[in-house]
C-alpha cells in the first residue's frame, strides 16, 4: 500500500485491509484485536539508522487517535480492515517516507505501508488558503510559486491603464500605481519595458 501524508501530521488515523494467508480465494482476515496473539507493528522512517521502531499497539475505539490504537473499522459490514491510529513521531517532518509494517498473526498476510511524507498539504493550499497580493515593488526575477501566481492574478484582475509611455497597474483599490514600466511604439514595434515599482 502506499499513502502520502504531509510531514508533521499529528494524530493520524489511516485504515488498511488485512488479508487471510489460509484463504485461497483472498478473504480478509476478521478478528484481530490490538492484543491478537504475536501481532506486532514498526514503523522506519527513511533514512534512520539502526532497527524500525516498534508500535505498541493498543485499544482504541473507532475514529478517536490513540497512539497505536488498533481496532476494527467494522467487525459485520466492513470484516477484515482495521484502523491503525499512527505515533506521531513516525510522521516528524525531515524525513521523506516513513515505512510502516504489521505482522505476526495467525494466517495474517503480512502488510507493508509506504508514506509518503509530502512537505505540507498541496490540497489546502490550493483550494482553502488565500493570499494577499504582492505589494508595490518590482517583481524579483526568482520568486515562489506562490508569488509568481500572485502577480499574474493581480494584473489580470486590477486596473492598469497605458499612456503614450507609461504602462501602470495598480493596487486593489484601484487608486496607488504598485507597478509601472515604460512603454513606445515606433508604428511597427510596440515595446513594453521590464515592469517595476510604482508609484
Amino acid at each position: 500500500m502506499y499513502l502520502s501524508i504531509p510531514g508533521g501530521t499529528t494524530s493520524r488515523i489511516i485504515q488498511i485491509p488485512i488479508f487471510d494467508s489460509s484463504s485461497a480465494t483472498g478473504a480478509k482476515l476478521a478478528g484481530l484485536a490490538y492484543n491478537t496473539s504475536s501481532l506486532s507493528a514498526y514503523y522506519n522512517r527513511e533514512g534512520a539508522g539502526g532497527a524500525a521502531v516498534a508500535i505498541p499497539l493498543a485499544s482504541a475505539t473507532k475514529g478517536t487517535w490513540t497512539s497505536g490504537g488498533f481496532v476494527a473499522v467494522d467487525p459485520t459490514n466492513i470484516p477484515g480492515s482495521y484502523e491503525l491510529h499512527l505515533p506521531d513521531a513516525a510522521l516528524v517532518a525531515g524525513a521523506k517516507s516513513v515505512l510502516v509494517s504489521l505482522k505476526g498473526a495467525a494466517n495474517m498476510v503480512p502488510v507493508d505501508l509506504l508514506i509518503e511524507l509530502t512537505p505540507g498539504d498541496a490540497y489546502e493550499a490550493l483550494v482553502s488558503a488565500t493570499y494577499a497580493e504582492p505589494g508595490q515593488e518590482a517583481p524579483p526575477a526568482t520568486a515562489n510559486l506562490v508569488t509568481k501566481i500572485g502577480y499574474l492574478y493581480k494584473f489580470l484582475r486590477n486596473k492598469i491603464t497605458q499612456t503614450s509611455g507609461t504602462l501602470s497597474v495598480y493596487n486593489a483599490t484601484g487608486t496607488i500605481v504598485d507597478h509601472k514600466a515604460t512603454t513606445s511604439d515606433d508604428e511597427t514595434t510596440y515595446t513594453r519595458g521590464e515592469i517595476g515599482s510604482g508609484p
